[in-house]
């Protein structure tokens, strides 16, 4: 699967278990071994562990690499790494605690919303 049909899928995964406030960090351009940061954010340990089971079976499904992915959802802030994409989700607390975006705020943006319209109609 190439990158950007595993990006909009991916995101589709967790746009289904109502993740929120999505974003995409391009960060091909910089040291960072990958080419995508998707941050989303999770209102329950719960909904972190659904959010989190259903990307890795979608992952596991297409034959996707993972490299690591935090067993413990009962943090503030979980990864699942696949080398080229990597998932930080979030609950609100630590969103607002690390703050990624604003750690990156000079890198591209990717356009989640125009992602997910298209994968609805594809």
């Amino acid at each position: 699967m190439n990158i950007e049909n595993k990006l909009a899928l991916s995101l589709k995964v967790l746009d289904d278990k109502m993740c929120s406030n999505l974003k995409v960090i391009d960060i091909k351009n910089t040291t960072i071994f990958g080419d995508f940061f998707v941050i989303a954010t999770v209102n329950s340990p719960n909904q972190m562990r659904a959010a989190i089971e259903a990307l890795i079976d979608f992952l596991k499904k297409n034959e996707e690499e993972i490299l690591y992915f935090d067993k413990n959802h009962d943090l503030d802030w979980n990864i699942v790494d696949c080398g080229d994409i990597i998932f930080h989700l979030f609950t609100k607390k630590g969103r607002e605690y690390y703050d990624l975006e604003n750690l990156w705020y000079d890198l591209p943006r990717v356009d989640v919303d125009n992602i997910l319209q298209n994968q609805e109609v594809g």
